[in-house]
């Protein structure tokens, strides 16, 4: 393969977007393009109601780079937005370069970028270090074959994923389902009575202690996920501060952790480890011992639960449950026997799930691999013949 290289900077131009201003921003007014809007590519969570220049105008077909965190090219295909800082389009591209094919090949110099870039909070991309990459150019010709290959086998790879994420979404419903049928239609002999009069619960600290380079792992509401505990991205904490706060919440193995904070709040799990460890903007519900706490955690999955959260829930920028809330959430008791029973019952349905879930991700991490390797072998000149003049 005897492609040319050449700097971007030579190929096209870089437009930074504009620092629009905020007390601006609402509900009303021109669509807003910010980094998060990115990967969405069809809308936006802002709009902007002041007056703007049309030159920061993005349309259809855009090609746009987030310029912090996480650099990645995208493919705008909304309404016209407006571009905002710290993300940049490429424009006035040479007769020589395809804007598709670019948009294409340059998120893997872009990542190798970003994989060298240090940081104390957030990485930063400048438009200079991206005039800078060199960029394989074939001839034209064989840019827009490679991406006619691209779009036809990435509109396939999608559908496939569609599909994949609809039978995920079916199985999920599924279960709840199953769920919302066991608690919403009790027998006759079951007695609602507040989770605080049938378990032990308590909350995480309420201090911001200082945190440490090492140390005991202090778990917040970003930790609770349905798999479990995750200790990805904890911060630490003293071994003083740990022996103060748990004698707040002593968390234990089988114990049931709940978000009581943010997006997530309502989301619960088990303990399934001796790991020592505090907590903040959690909620700990031990056994008390008149009920399995295992039957109390398959209760928390269900749709009935999850709408107690919702309706009861304070804030209006940060939605959260108090201690109180949990304490007085009515839970339907029914006796020993009929709690083993719904327990072994919905724990076989947990486990045909999460291995369904599990196929199902498999299958969505091969075709994000297939994608990957296409494009590594389109940019390596493995996916055309190379045109004849």
């Amino acid at each position: 393969m005897s492609w040319e290289v050449k700097p971007l900077g030579e190929l096209c131009s870089i437009q930074n977007g504009f620092a629009f201003k905020s007390k601006l921003f609402g509900d009303d007014g021109m669509p807003l393009i910010r980094i998060r809007d990115l990967s969405n590519g069809f809308e936006t969570q802002t709009r902007y109601s002041g007056e703007y220049d049309e030159n920061f105008v993005v349309m259809a077909g855009d090609v746009l780079v987030g310029m912090d965190g996480e650099f990645r090219c995208y493919e705008w295909k909304g309404e016209p937005a407006l571009l905002n800082q710290r993300v940049c389009r490429l424009e006035g591209f040479d007769h020589r370069l395809s804007q598709r094919y670019t948009y294409y090949g340059i998120n893997k110099y872009l990542k190798a970028i970003e994989d060298v870039t240090s940081f104390t909070t957030v990485k930063h991309l400048s438009a200079k270090k991206i005039k800078a990459i060199q960029f394989p150019i074939p001839p034209l010709e064989e840019q827009e074959r490679i991406v006619e290959i691209l779009d036809e086998a990435f509109a396939a790879i999608d559908k496939a994923k569609a599909n994949i994420e609809r039978n995920l979404t079916n199985a999920r419903e599924l279960f709840q389902s199953r769920l919302n049928d066991i608690f919403s239609n009790p027998s006759e002999d079951w007695e609602v009575k507040p989770l605080g009069e049938v378990c032990v619960v308590k909350d995480g600290t309420h201090d911001s202690p200082k945190y440490v380079t090492n140390g005991i792992p202090f778990v917040t509401q970003k930790n609770i996920t349905k798999n479990g505990v995750s200790f990805e991205n904890t911060k630490f904490i003293t071994i003083s501060d740990h022996e103060q706060f748990s004698k707040r919440s002593n968390v234990g193995k089988g114990d049931i952790l709940i978000s009581m904070i943010g997006a997530n709040r309502g989301e619960s799990c088990i303990v399934s480890s001796e790991r020592e460890f505090s907590i903040k903007n959690v909620g700990l519900i031990k056994n008390g011992g008149e009920i399995d706490t295992l039957f109390i955690s398959v209760f928390l999955k269900s749709p009935l639960a999850q709408k107690y959260v919702i309706e009861n829930s304070s804030g209006s920028a940060q939605g959260f449950i108090s201690l109180g809330t949990l304490r007085r959430w009515p839970i339907p008791v029914p006796s020993v026997a009929g709690c083993d029973r719904i327990v072994m019952h919905c724990s076989e349905l947990e486990k045909w799930s999460n291995e369904l879930f599990g196929k199902y991700q498999t299958e969505l991490d091969n075709l994000e691999e297939l994608r990957q390797s296409i494009l590594e072998q389109a940019f390596e000149g493995k996916l055309t013949e190379p045109v004849v003049a």
